[in-house]
């Protein structure tokens, strides 16, 4: 661009300039340059490559393409116009672009502007216009969309008024077109994460959101309550709430009030790719609980407030953190009464190679009917249209559901009836080439007449397996999130379907190799948060130098690891040139199937001298290395390096050991985190296996 010209061309994109103040008054540094050489260099279906190189959250957070799923789930179609303020390096407008004729960008940073033209240089309907807000808007026309994702919280910057979000918000209705609607994602300061300890996204410190922002700062979110309060000042009234789970940053489920989430369904929430966190309490069990009381919509990490009518999706699940050709969305449309169309499930492929996918799910109902006809099983019907596959509501709870209320109540005959009908679904026919291999309690519905229904069959292959191996991994999925712990083991619940018993670790190995299967060599967003290697504190590492230097022991009765069935010991330690050896001896009680042993709190180098276990009766089984589960990286003569703050062996407990004891020797040594990652990588890089 010539000195004194104000339109700029990169590939198809125009940048306007003729508002551009003539610096950049926020950058994020060399990371906005590394960020820049990237896009320049790379095609966006390449980008995952970038930030697998990098490590780093920046380039996740700007990179990521499961960033515009905030967006992708809206009626924006070809004919609509889009305005996005705040358009930042480009990565809601990849997409807003995928769906729109036009859409028009306002951004304060060149070099953001910049990179945002450069990843999407192929794409001739972008227009960035570059400068302040407040100068750029009077000459903004009216647009059908208007999408403010992660910038309302900064009003209080650029909008000079003594309210400025409220006055925001009707300074950007008036360029609404007829019908338009203003979409805005932003987090709820009382969300459940930053309960639990993950810090306020703007400022880094925590509690500050649920605090009111006793300090102020350049940011401010707001509560379910506090934005239906804007939405009252500014005088709207036609509005809507969707909750991004787990939140709108890398949302992968969608709810409303129309579909809120069910008990069972919010998981995903060790996601500090930022900083490090505080992990206070389990989230899970917690959003089950406000879940029951009917509060979520006040407890969900993030809104999406949409001004104008509702969409017709009610609900969104995309399964595009995987490979290219598995990933889908699933989305639930609600009643159309003008067309006498009923709510409806659509499975619609989120990648142009996601299409065989959806012929996979076809071929899967064909044969699987054909496998269960006769059974107590109805598989649900699917049919397919132009624009996807269509399953039917079906009302009902899962038989997860189902199954943990019979378990809660203590009602063994129950639970026995319902799980022997799986077993025998299961069992049933299994000579047929039509074997689901997710064929678990979450994907059966039951309905008010107890009938049985599967509702999601996409693993599905013309094959025929040994159903002891479908039901090993129904048991697995049932119990390894530790919520039913105490009340039913994995062994018992084999026995219950009349499966030979497995160590539950080898379940769990076989889970990962179905879970590589399903996501391909795509790293996922977990593979990310592990790369980039920000802590999870516990409350346990919390606790003081009384327990830093104790070993801490986990008990798996068959539920899984939880913390309310862990305990500490004091190792004793050598004399002399021996002081560093550390000797441990933990007691094997009645029902435990696996022991995990935490040595540390802190990034270590561990030598794991011995480890044995012992009977009642004196008799001796020593622990070979290859028959552990640890999430370290092997470096050679029975030497791990862990570079984070919670190394952890876990070992099978064989049934004949119980009433004995574990013993273990080992060496440890503290290691400051950025040479134990520098260790790791010169060892090789790779988890041996990997357990949390």
């Amino acid at each position: 661009m010539k000195q004194g010209e104000t339109i700029q061309k990169i590939g198809k994109v125009t940048l306007d300039y003729a508002a551009y103040p003539g610096e950049d008054f926020y950058c994020d540094g060399a990371s906005e340059d590394a960020l820049l050489n990237v896009v320049k260099e790379l095609p966006r279906e390449r980008f995952h490559e970038a930030v697998t190189k990098e490590k780093s959250w920046e380039f996740l957070y700007h990179l990521s393409p499961l960033r515009g799923n905030i967006v992708e789930w809206l009626d924006i179609r070809k004919e609509h116009s889009v305005l996005e303020v705040g358009s930042g390096c480009g990565a809601i407008t990849t997409t807003l672009s995928e769906k729109a004729g036009k859409v028009t960008c306002v951004e304060l940073s060149k070099k953001r502007s910049e990179i945002n033209a450069n990843r999407n240089k192929d794409r001739d309907n972008i227009y960035i216009k570059v400068g302040n807000f407040q100068d750029i808007e009077p000459d903004l026309p009216r647009f059908d969309y208007i999408c403010l994702i992660g910038v309302l919280e900064y009003a209080g910057l650029y909008i000079q008024s003594d309210n400025p979000y409220v006055e925001f918000i009707k300074i950007i209705r008036k360029h609404l077109a007829p019908g338009g609607k203003i979409v805005i994602a932003i987090e709820n300061r009382l969300g459940m994460k930053y309960f639990a300890g993950c810090r306020e996204d703007h400022l880094g410190s925590y509690f500050a959101g649920i605090e009111n922002y006793p300090t102020g700062g350049p940011a401010k979110t707001f509560s379910r309550n506090g934005l239906e309060k804007l939405c009252k000042e500014a005088e709207i009234n036609n509005y809507s709430f969707y909750y991004p789970y787990p939140d709108y940053k890398f949302m992968h489920t969608l709810y409303s009030d129309d579909r809120l989430p069910m008990r069972g369904e919010l998981s995903s929430n060790i996601r500090n790719f930022d900083r490090e966190r505080l992990l206070l309490f389990d989230e899970k069990n917690a959003f089950d609980g406000v879940i029951e009381e009917g509060v979520f919509p006040l407890f969900s990490n993030s809104y999406v407030l949409l001004i104008g009518a509702a969409e017709e999706t009610i609900y969104v699940k995309y399964s595009n953190d995987r490979k290219a050709s598995a990933s889908i969305k699933t989305e639930l449309v609600k009643e159309n009464r003008a067309t006498g169309t009923p709510a409806r499930y659509r499975k619609v492929a989120a990648t142009e190679e996601g299409r065989a996918q959806l012929s996979k799910i076809l071929t899967a109902h064909k044969i699987l009917k054909k496998r269960f006809f006769g059974s107590e099983l109805v598989v649900c019907p699917v049919t397919e249209e132009a624009d996807g596959v269509y399953f039917p509501v079906i009302a009902g709870r899962t038989l997860e559901e189902e199954l943990d209320e019979a378990l809660s109540k203590g009602d063994k005959e129950r639970f026995a009836q319902l799980l022997n009908k799986f077993v025998g679904i299961a069992r049933y026919r299994a000579e047929e080439k039509a074997t689901d291999f997710d064929l678990i309690f979450a994907n059966i519905l039951v309905d008010d007449k107890g009938v049985f229904h599967l509702i999601d069959y996409e693993w599905t292959e013309e094959i025929s397996v040994n159903p002891d191996e479908i039901l090993k991994r129904t048991a697995f999925v049932y119990l390894q999130d530790g919520k039913r712990n105490g009340q039913l083991s994995f062994e018992e619940l084999l026995n219950m379907m009349d499966v030979a018993p497995v160590p539950m670790h080898e379940a769990m190995q076989d889970e990962i190799a179905f879970q590589k299967k399903v996501a391909g060599d795509h790293p996922s967003l977990a593979d990310y948060r592990l790369l980039i290697g920000n802590e999870v504190i516990t409350m346990q590492s919390l606790l003081g130098d009384s327990k830093k230097n104790m070993l801490q022991v986990y008990e798996d009765t068959g539920s899984g690891f939880a913390e309310s069935q862990s305990f500490f010991v004091e190792p004793v330690r050598g004399r002399e040139e021996e002081k560093d050896t550390c000797h441990v001896e933990v007691p094997i009680h009645e029902g435990v199937v696996n022991l995990r042993l935490d040595p540390a709190m802190e990034s270590c180098g561990i030598c794991l001298e011995q480890m044995k276990l012992t009977d009642s009766q004196g008799k001796a089984l020593l622990i070979d290395e290859k028959a552990l589960v640890m999430n370290g990286i092997p470096a050679g003569n029975k030497e791990y390096f862990f570079d984070h703050g919670d190394p952890n062996f876990t070992v099978a407990v064989p049934s004949s050991f119980t009433g004995g004891k574990l013993s273990m020797i080992y060496r440890l040594w503290p290691v400051h985190p950025e040479m134990a990652k520098r260790l790791a990588l010169a060892a090789g890089g790779k988890k041996k296996k990997l357990f949390r």
